[in-house]
């Protein structure tokens, strides 16, 4: 592995664990999905959201 991959899925994880501690519930989501809207920018918080409603 790449030493910019790496970086790049610490982001993502740090990313992910930033959302759950402000509640978000990503256990409805799949880890592609998840990824996919991180790396379109997108809040994961708000994919958390829509979810769950």
């Amino acid at each position: 592995m790449e030493l910019w991959e790496l970086e790049r899925e610490m982001d993502f994880v740090r990313a992910v664990q930033e959302a759950e501690a402000r509640g978000a519930d990503f256990s409805h989501v799949s880890d592609e999905e998840l990824r996919m809207q991180y790396l379109a920018g997108k809040d994961l918080t708000e994919l958390s959201e829509k979810r769950a409603a």
